[in-house]
């Protein structure tokens, strides 16, 4: 169970009197508690206190609370006013390990889409191959055995096939990742501004810093083009001292894991929570000064997401969500005919070979590593397959 509070310098307002149009059965409630629910998406619980100024956003999905949170604080604004001194924060701690998690599942995602293509390369340099031998065959004046090669190029093509159709379904997949990520870069970034008070300068080159338009076109995906804008803040702007600053930068290329993006994040967060500007020409952040190790987490200690602990007991149930109904916050990814794709977390290795359909007369040759190595031709035409 995800959760964001956010406090105001405000009395507590009633829910139904800022969301009227959103009320429809429940018009004329306590307007303590209100339940929001995407078209075929999560639940999102929003908790009004009756005794502090707080509000509080809490869901199953990470990513899905951005919109209800941003739209908590323009409702609030339009109730009060714009010139009545509404000032909204947030005193919790950064939720990195949650936005973590979903930029995690957005990366394995593009692993997949990297495999599956190097899958159907080399499924096609095979089928090409049969075609010209099986060719070269039936040109032949003298008629011979065909050694399978019927057989083995029917099976080619089921497995073309096949991991075709794996592919548009992780492409799907894809797309609604890069759509949870850039969602949950909105929220980051919006919960860094209400922490540490950024003016609209600094909100503004947060925004192309931690850019929520996420791209996946090519090997300089989200991950990477955010990293070297980071490294590029870090050793510039955010430099400790004059000494550190250095824009020498790595080429931009598709990593084997997003441990160098987290911590380069962490260290990010972490410069900002000590009042250093985003802007060269700014002076320190305004606000209230917090300590770092208050605001954001220890960078040494970026793990994998524990899923089991971060599921809630049935006491601890909120209002209007539907908990329950799915066994982890990530709960994975399906393709449109509802079959899970495999995750891609080292232990299966992607053995691809097991997931395709076999061939009708004979076998290929066993996987070496992770690639499909092509048969040799001149085997098969002595029978040997």
């Amino acid at each position: 169970m995800y959760k964001v509070t956010i406090d105001t310098n405000k009395p507590p307002v009633n829910l139904n009197d800022i969301f009227p149009d959103l009320l429809g059965m429940n018009a004329g409630g306590q307007g303590a508690a209100l339940g929001f629910q995407f078209y075929g998406g999560p639940v999102i619980t929003l908790l009004a206190s009756k005794t502090s100024q707080r509000y509080r956003i809490q869901s199953d999905d990470f990513a899905s609370m951005w919109l209800i949170t941003k739209d908590l604080i323009d409702r609030l604004t339009s109730h009060f006013g714009p010139n009545s001194g509404l000032q909204c924060s947030h005193h919790g701690s950064m939720p990195l390990q949650e936005f973590f998690e979903t930029m995690d599942a957005h990366f394995e995602y593009r692993i997949h889409a990297v495999k599956y293509k190097e899958l159907l390369e080399q499924k096609a340099l095979q089928f090409r191959a049969i075609q010209r031998r099986l060719l070269t065959r039936f040109k032949d004046k003298t008629p011979s055995p065909l050694g399978y090669l019927d057989t083995l190029l029917e099976g080619t093509y089921r497995q073309l096939l096949a991991i075709a159709e794996h592919a548009e379904d992780n492409k799907k997949t894809l797309y609604r990742a890069s759509t949870n990520v850039s969602s949950a870069v909105n929220l980051l970034n919006y919960l860094i501004r209400l922490t540490y008070d950024l003016s609209d300068e600094d909100f503004a080159i947060l925004q192309s810093i931690l850019n929520p338009d996420v791209s996946d076109n090519g090997d300089q995906g989200w991950e990477e083009m955010v990293d070297t804008t980071i490294t590029h803040q870090l050793r510039t702007t955010l430099a400790k001292s004059v000494k550190d600053q250095n824009v020498n930068i790595d080429m931009l290329g598709i990593s084997g894991d997003t441990m160098k993006l987290k911590k380069h994040i962490a260290i990010f967060i972490e410069r900002i929570a000590k009042g250093v500007p985003l802007s060269a020409s700014g002076g320190h952040v305004t606000g209230k000064k917090v300590k770092a190790s208050d605001k954001v987490m220890d960078r040494r200690n970026i793990a994998e997401p524990d899923r089991e602990n971060s599921v809630l007991g049935a006491s601890d149930t909120p209002i209007g969500t539907k908990f329950g109904e799915k066994t982890s916050p990530r709960g994975g990814y399906k393709s449109h005919n509802g079959s899970a794709l495999s995750p891609l977390d080292g232990s299966s290795d992607m053995d691809m070979s097991a997931q395709l359909p076999p061939l009708a007369g004979g076998k290929l040759k066993p996987l070496r590593g992770n690639k499909m190595e092509v048969p040799d031709l001149d085997e098969l035409t002595n029978g040997s397959v």
